[in-house]
This record gives structure tokens, sequence and C-alpha cells, in this order.
């Protein structure tokens, strides 16, 4: 057995929300014998464990990349391989792979492959009334009939134990608000939420950095993900209260706008990088730029807006992005 395949055991990983993983429990050891135990595997989307703040291992092995790292993740629902992960987690990981354009944020959750059966996510959780959409339910031991909520129909794409793809319909009169989303005995209480229309949007994050890098430099680019998020007012009608209803990202046309008289000055939009269809900015090239003021490099302050169609409203709202420098120095803990 290689020093690589040591650390190997096959798991699962959910994308978009959710994951499945292997049999490591609390405690267990790190990826050399002289790790400290690690109580409880907090981890990004590669896989890296934030409870080791030594370098990783198994890139010091020999491999020339860290075996650590979560394979690439192509849809929603998808299960994959993963090296190591912990029996339990939550965690938001993150872009890091700048040359990798399939490898993009997203929130997981997991838990042990040899959990109880349970519904792990809907993908999407939302869907509007009068409207139909392929509906991605994944999980543990996913056995029996989909039900959906009141005014929801539901014809079955494919099904196994961990994944359920279903196409959903919604009926113009279909009650508005969270409901129960079940796969036989198993229910996830507000799996999916029926919506008319929207009150609002946000961008989320409303405030992140991305990096300038490339352009020959030894330093990749560090892209930043962007969502448009819709939200529901709630019973009391008014926006940014407790009791409003996250609906989920919705499709947006995103632009970026400098943030402010000095970012203009600067035009900062024009140098700083551009925003893609998807909500991914891409930052600008690495270096100095003799096309700006005192051939300054390409960070800039920007606004980045999104922009929603629902029905024959446009609602749009924007968050804060610095496109800034390179980091030279990343600390093992990162």
């Amino acid at each position: 057995m290689s020093e690589n395949d040591k650390f190997a055991a096959p798991q699962s990983v959910t994308l978009d929300g959710t994951a499945t993983c292997g049999t490591r429990g609390p405690g267990a050891k790190g990826p050399s014998s002289d790790d400290p135990p690690c109580p409880c595997h907090a981890f990004d989307l590669y896989g890296l464990c934030a409870c080791h703040p030594r370098p990783c291992q198994q890139r010091r092995a020999g491999a020339g990349r860290c075996l650590r790292r979560l394979p690439h993740a192509g849809r929603a629902g998808q299960v994959f391989p993963h090296r190591r992960q912990p029996p339990h987690a939550r965690g938001l990981g993150h872009e890091r792979r700048a040359d990798d354009p399939q490898l993009r944020p997203g929130r997981l959750k997991a838990v042990r492959a040899d959990a109880a059966p349970q519904i792990l996510s809907v993908s999407p959780g939302h869907i509007k009334a009068g409207e139909a959409a392929e509906i991605v339910i994944t999980g543990i031991g996913l056995e029996g009939a989909p039900a959906l909520p009141a005014g929801v129909t539901a014809e079955v794409v494919s099904a196994d134990a961990n994944r359920v793809v279903l196409r959903a319909a919604a009926a113009a009169d279909a009650a508005a608000g969270p409901g129960e989303v079940r796969i036989g005995a198993l229910a996830s209480p507000a799996g999916l939420i029926v919506y008319r229309a929207l009150d609002r949007i946000a961008v989320e994050p409303a405030l992140t950095y991305s990096r300038i890098g490339g352009n020959g430099g030894p330093v990749a680019k560090h892209p930043a993900q962007f969502e448009a998020i819709g939200w529901l007012n709630g019973p009391d009608a008014k926006a940014e209260t407790a009791d409003d209803i996250r609906v989920g990202a919705m499709p947006a046309d995103w632009r970026t706008e400098d943030f402010d008289e000095a970012a203009k000055k600067m035009e900062d939009a024009r140098f700083a990088g551009a925003i893609e269809p998807n909500g991914l900015f891409q930052p600008a090239g690495a270096g100095p730029n003799p096309e700006r003021p005192m051939s300054t490099n390409n960070a800039g302050n920007l606004k980045v807006i999104a922009a929603v169609k629902d029905g024959d409203k446009v609602l749009e709202a924007a968050g804060h992005l610095y496109a800034t420098v390179q980091r030279f120095i990343d600390a093992p803990i990162n």
C-alpha cells in the first residue's frame, strides 16, 4: 500500500447543501501518526480539515496534490467519493482552484454513510405557483413514494437510495409558503417553498473579496461567487424582519459598477475584472497596468448588482466586492 493509499478510504459527498461520508469518528487520527486526534473535522469544499494546523501530510508525501480534496462536482445533488471526511459536520466550501471552472462554493452537510435513513436536501428548494421544475431529493435510504406540498404534483424521473429526481408541477392556486417533502416514511418539514411572487432579492455574500492573479505570475486568480436570493416578506408583510422566508437562489442578470467616487475616478469597474452570467466574478490579471494611473494593479472596489425578472417586474439588489491583491503567503490553517 502506498503512502497516499493509506488515506484514501472511499466515502461519499453530495454537493448543494448535503454530504454523506464514511465512518471516521471524532477523535480519529490525522493523516500522520503524530497528528493530534481531531475532535470535529471541520472542513472546506476541498476536504481540508481546519482542525489540523499543519500542512497536509499527503501533499508532502510527493503526490503533487492534496488527496484530501474533493473531486469535481457537476450538478446539484450529485454524490461522489471523498477521501477523508467527518461523521457529521456543516460548513461552507470556498473556491480555491481558479483554474477549474467546475468547482464552485457550496454549503455542505455531512453525515455518516451508515446513518439512519433521512432526507438531506431538496434542490431547488422552491417552485413558483403555476410552473413546473425538476427537483432533486438527496439523502440516505430513500425508499417509497414521493409526496410534495399540497397543490404540487410530482412524476418520478429516476430514483435510488441516495437520489430521487422528480418532475414537479405547482398548481396556480397552490398555497404559498414552505411545505413538507416526503419520500416514503421520511420527511423534510419545510423542504419545498411555493411562491407566487418574490417580495425582494438579496445578493449573497453581501460583502466578499476576490484576488487578482495569473498573468504569468506564480499565484492564480481567486474569483468570487455571488447568488441572487429571493425572499418573501412573511406574515407581517414587512421586509427584513424575523418572519421573512428565504426562497432560494434565482437566475439573475449580473453587472458590476464602481462602488464609490474614488472607485469611479480610478475606473475600477473597467479594470478590476468581469462577472459571468452565473454570478462568478473573474478578477483581472496581476501586475502593473500601464493604462491605470501610476501603472497601479487591477485591484478595485466594486458594487455587484443582480437583476431578477419575476413576472412583469424586475427586482434588483447589490453586494460589495473588494477585488484585491494576491496572497503570497498561505498559512497552513487556510
